[in-house]
């Protein structure tokens, strides 16, 4: 009985915010036909009949629901949880994981952007580069002014790249725009020409590599397959031998 009185206030204070407005968007649905009449009994009469009418067809709709769908409702045991197999042994969250409590969001971004990820990035970027500058009638002046990168300089732009993804703006030079409607930090960790010449630059695999001419998404088979780049791993220890 506590509900069926508690929707009776609340659509009386409905009633009265609507009948307190000076012009309501529904003069002619609840007022009387003689306004100078008792407003109180009509009111309550229309409460009534709302709540009633609400109560019989909302548990319409939930009778015919139950009776099409055929639910068997029952208590929770667990037995129709839905189950997924794992192929690989030992499968779940690594026990060494739980070492990551309190952690900075730098270290949860190393567990998917490892140090040999990174590594590769370098070394791909680098080489594109090499190969770019070698076209000296097709570059550009800010593609002669290449300076090779490294490590930490990679992992701050794909970190200026996650955080574009975050604040999006209209246009790439916005994030180096002094106009304040788009301040942010991306001014102060990299220079806009530098972003340009790494992002012409970013590569992942070898343009030049045969092997993977027929593939689509070569560019990234590095990523996707680690293993195929053992023949470039190995090329990387020969060029960097003294």
């Amino acid at each position: 009985m506590g509900d069926y009185e508690d929707e009776q206030r609340r659509l009386q204070q409905l009633w009265e915010s609507c009948m307190s407005d000076e012009e309501s968007e529904f003069p002619d649905v609840y007022l009387s036909d003689n306004n100078g009449g008792d407003q109180s009994g009509t009111i309550q009469s229309v409460i009534e009949d709302v709540v009633a009418n609400y109560s019989i067809e909302d548990d319409a709709e939930i009778a015919s629901a139950i009776a099409s769908n055929n639910l068997n409702w029952g208590p929770i045991d667990g037995t129709s949880l839905k189950r997924f197999d794992f192929t690989e042994p030992n499968s779940g969250i690594k026990a060494e994981f739980y070492e990551y409590y309190n952690k900075q969001p730098y270290d949860f971004f190393k567990l998917f952007v490892t140090d040999e990820i990174i590594n590769d990035m370098v070394y791909q970027t680098n080489l594109y580069a090499e190969q770019v500058l070698k076209e000296t009638q097709k570059t550009k002046g800010h593609v002669k002014e290449w300076v090779p990168t490294n490590n930490q300089e990679i992992e701050t732009f794909f970190g200026v790249i996650l955080w574009m993804g975050l604040m999006k703006l209209p246009r790439l030079k916005a994030y180096w725009s002094t106009n304040i409607l788009y301040a942010n930090k991306v001014k102060e960790v990299m220079p806009r020409n530098r972003f340009e010449q790494l992002l012409r630059m970013w590569h992942f695999n070898n343009n030049e590599d045969k092997e993977f001419a027929n593939d689509r998404v070569r560019k990234l088979t590095p990523l996707l397959n680690p293993d195929s780049a053992d023949d470039t791993k190995s090329e990387k220890e020969v060029r960097n031998s003294p």
